[in-house]
């Protein structure tokens, strides 16, 4: 689906829906208040997503290589127990 720009979405809203944009000064002055808290509101969630975006950013190497070591770390312990085994047939002891 392509990208709309700003006056293409409001054309394509005001031929689907009745759209009343010439609203009342009052209104407007009424709502005020609740417009710049959403405002005011939706900038701190934009700042707060942007720091969760970097760091989440910077765990991915971190787990990466978190993963690698438990890989190897899982790899040594099969080759334990696989001569672990070897040893105690052999002997008939465990180690």
């Amino acid at each position: 689906m392509p990208k709309l720009t700003t006056s293409e979405i409001l054309t394509r809203l005001r031929s689907k829906i009745e759209i009343y944009e010439a609203a009342d000064p009052i209104k407007v002055k009424y709502h005020q208040e609740s417009i710049n808290e959403f405002v005011k509101d939706c900038k701190e969630l934009i700042e707060y997503l942007a720091k969760f975006k970097k760091t989440a950013k910077d765990l991915v190497p971190i787990k990466e290589a978190e993963l690698q070591y438990y890989k190897k770390f899982t790899e040594f312990l099969t080759k334990y127990e696989e001569t672990n085994m070897k040893y105690s047939k052999n002997d008939g002891s465990i180690i």
